[in-house]
C-alpha cells in the first residue's frame, strides 16, 4: 500500500501514460463491486448502494470509516493532484460537465490505477482473487514489490493500512 501512495505522490506524466495504458478494461466494474461489498457491511450502507462507483474515494455516511480504507482514497487522490500541479500546474487539468476541476489524461486514468490498486491492496477482504488481481494488474506490471507480487498473491503490510497512510502522510 506504501508503494502506491509514493508512486502516486510523485506521478510524473510518462509513468501515468503507462498506468492508464496498463488499466483493465473491466477495472472499474471490479472497484465497484468492493465498494458494494463495503456498503454491504456498514450500518448506513443500504443508502448508497447500487449506484456508479467508479473513482469513489469516500461516503461518509455510510459507516463509521467513511470507506473501505479510511482515508486512504482520499489520501491517494490529493497525492495525485498535489504531483500533477507541481509537475505541469494548471495545464494538468479541465473543467467537467459539472464545472468541477478535473485531472486530463492520462492522468485522470493513472489516478483510477492507483485507487484500484489501493483498493486491492487495503482491502483484500473485499475482493475475490480474479477482481484482485485485476485491480491490481496495472501497478504490478510497472512496479512489482512484495505487497504486488506479481502471482496475484496480493498481501497487506504489516501494521495494516491505516499505519502505512499515517507514515505517508506525516
Amino acid at each position: 500500500m506504501v508503494e502506491v501512495l509514493e508512486r502516486a505522490r510523485s506521478l510524473p506524466e510518462p509513468v501515468a501514460a503507462k498506468l492508464a495504458a496498463a488499466r483493465a478494461p473491466d477495472a472499474d466494474h471490479a472497484y465497484g463491486r468492493a465498494w458494494q461489498s463495503w456498503l454491504d457491511e456498514q450500518p448506513d450502507g443500504a443508502l448508497y448502494r447500487g449506484g456508479d462507483n467508479s473513482g469513489l474515494l469516500a461516503v461518509p455516511g455510510a459507516g463509521p470509516a467513511g470507506s473501505p480504507i479510511g482515508d486512504g482514497f482520499m489520501v491517494l487522490d490529493r497525492l495525485v493532484t498535489d504531483s500533477a500541479k507541481r509537475s505541469a500546474g494548471p495545464a494538468v487539468f479541465t473543467v467537467d460537465e459539472d464545472g468541477e476541476e478535473a485531472l486530463r489524461e492520462p492522468l485522470a486514468t493513472a489516478r483510477l490505477a492507483l485507487l484500484d490498486a489501493a483498493m486491492a491492496l487495503g482491502a483484500p477482504h473485499l475482493v475475490d482473487p480474479a477482481d484482485a488481481a485485476l485491480l491490481a494488474s496495472a501497478g504490478e506490471q510497472l512496479w512489482p514489490t512484495p505487497e504486488c507480487s506479481g502471482d496475484g498473491g496480493l498481501r497487506v503490510p504489516a501494521g495494516g493500512v491505516r499505519r502505512q497512510v499515517d507514515r505517508v502522510i506525516m
